[in-house]
């Protein structure tokens, strides 16, 4: 690895709060007990070139707006989990009225509308969501050196209203397996119906869950250790 990149990712790690969770060597990170010699999953981090996008009605999330007067920050959204079926479910309805098909036509012939994000749902959905469904996001403004948590199976979509480099990682606490193989079991049915290649088991949950339970009884220095990482 080039040093400079070697320098921005030993950076970004130390700026990433509650790093015994979040860094890929944390304790908490169940993906830090894999061994070297295994097929980690690929956790990031991820660096991404983001366009200025637009949140009014009808756009798709990536159609420019207006400079002048934009505020600095990018404007995402996060539905509960609890939430995730009616979102799902208000997007296959809303696919549906598009297409002029039935709700079992659109489920049968297109993939999740939610693990594919397909769909950018801008402010007059939302407030149709809110109405009808009684589903209320989270909206949060990240501004820039801020960091965004998103947990476990929570539906989520971003707007950028600058241009922006953001940079995504992703960890798998304790309190999130339970939700990450529901997203797990959700992927299997799909891949079951049609094959993908991205609807695969990308986090190997059970080949985690061993190697976290081989980790009990290990103590913090032996997990750092080159030793026991090999």
């Amino acid at each position: 690895m080039n040093l400079k990149f070697r320098d921005l990712f030993e950076d970004f790690q130390r700026a990433v709060p509650m790093g015994e969770s979040t860094r890929p060597t944390g304790l908490k990170n169940l993906i830090a007990h894999f061994p070297k010699n295994a097929n980690v999953p690929d956790i990031g981090p991820k660096m991404y070139i983001a366009m200025q996008t637009s949140d009014q009605s009808g756009s798709s999330g990536s159609t420019g707006c207006n400079p002048e007067g934009i505020e600095g920050c990018s404007l995402w959204h996060l539905y509960h989990a609890n939430d995730t079926e009616k979102v799902r479910k208000f997007l296959y309805e809303h696919h549906a009225q598009q297409l002029g098909i039935s709700i079992e036509e659109v489920k049968s012939g297109y993939d999740d509308p939610i693990h594919v994000t397909r769909t950018y749902i801008d402010a007059e959905m939302r407030n149709k969501l809110r109405k009808e469904y009684g589903v209320k996001g989270y909206e949060i403004r990240q501004k820039p050196g801020e960091a965004v948590f998103i947990p476990a199976y929570t539906a989520h979509q971003v707007c950028n209203l600058a241009n922006c480099i953001k940079v995504a990682a992703d960890f798998v606490s304790a309190i999130s397996i339970e939700n990450c193989m529901k997203l797990k079991e959700e992927f299997r049915e799909q891949l079951h119906e049609q094959p993908k290649p991205w609807k695969g088991d990308v986090l190997q949950m059970e080949q985690m869950l061993l190697y976290a339970f081989e980790s009990l009884g290990i103590n913090i220095e032996e997990f750092e250790s080159e030793s026991f990482k090999g």
